[in-house]
């Protein structure tokens, strides 16, 4: 079952002119059958022209055309997936990846299949580099015998890149009492990261960090005042997506050097109880809005540098 509907939304930005504002246009929504079970989408991935659902507490992927009318194409049923919180797509790697509690599992296009790709690992957030590797936020309370560090299991959160073949070729530490919530590649040499400070005095900021773990620039701290981040997608070059979770639920638009160009999308626009994830379409320049009984697709007309 699904919705269509069309409709433009002007954005908000900052020290932007009215003749500069971007466009976004709500070309369709997909309302699953799950979701009039009251099941709540937590996130949605496309690969090639299928769109992966994934629910809360649920142990099945629903398949859909990632193109109008949004049909209904497959489920695929995974007995050891228990509680599912995050999906991304490898375009270059054929393949879905599909984040819990602590397992990663990897569903191969071709084979529609689900293998467990990495277990014993605590995911914070997960997301796609450009050359298609996993990027994985975890937390280090546990031994990974794939890569050799200098401090075992010490509770900190790192960012982590791991191949195809599940090796981890890539570690970035930002420093210590910096606990990090979400993270995507942001061009080849650095990282987009939410993170917050958990010393003397708390604050969250965004920032821009290289790869050795170098803080390169920041928006903040204490944006936590403002919003509250809740995951990101990657944009066109190096505009992020923000899901906000306060304020009624907004997108905002991040570009390069950490800097907050303005808010996409408001409550008044997507009319949704909450957000409870976001993906970005790149070939198509589509922006998935998911929320807890359907998801709006968006056409991105024109994008602000």
């Amino acid at each position: 079952m699904y919705i269509l509907c069309v409709a433009f939304f002007a954005t908000t930005f900052e020290d932007t002119s009215e003749s500069e504002m971007p466009y976004v246009q709500l070309i369709g929504r997909l309302v699953d059958i799950q979701m009039q079970k009251d099941k709540v989408c937590r996130g949605a991935a496309v690969l090639q022209d299928h769109m992966y659902l994934i629910y809360d507490d649920t142990n099945t992927v629903y398949v859909h055309s990632s193109d109008h009318p949004y049909e209904l194409l497959s489920q695929i049923v995974h007995e050891e997936i228990k509680d599912p919180w995050y999906i991304v797509a490898s375009v270059e790697h054929n393949c879905v990846y599909i984040a819990e509690l602590s397992a990663i599992w990897r569903l191969v296009r071709n084979d529609e299949e689900c293998e467990e790709f990495l277990h014993d690992i605590q995911p914070e957030y997960i997301s796609v580099t450009e050359e298609g590797h996993l990027l994985v936020t975890t937390n280090d309370g546990f031994d990974d015998d794939l890569y050799v560090r200098t401090d075992d299991a010490d509770g900190r959160q790192r960012i982590r890149t791991y191949a195809a073949d599940g090796r981890c070729i890539q570690v970035i530490d930002i420093g210590p009492q910096r606990d990090i919530s979400y993270a995507v590649q942001s061009g080849a040499k650095k990282v987009f990261v939410n993170w917050s400070y958990c010393g003397a005095h708390y604050f969250e900021a965004m920032s821009e960090v290289s790869l050795n773990g170098v803080l390169l620039h920041t928006y903040g701290p204490h944006i936590d005042e403002y919003f509250d981040c809740g995951g990101m997608s990657l944009g066109e070059d190096d505009q992020i997506f923000v899901k906000d979770k306060s304020n009624g639920g907004r997108i905002l638009l991040f570009g390069s050097r950490a800097r907050l160009i303005g808010v996409l999308l408001g409550k008044d626009d997507h009319q949704m109880t909450k957000i409870t994830g976001i993906c970005y379409i790149k070939d198509k320049k589509q922006l998935l809005v998911i929320g807890p009984d359907r998801i709006n697709v968006y056409q991105l007309n024109k994008v602000l540098l």
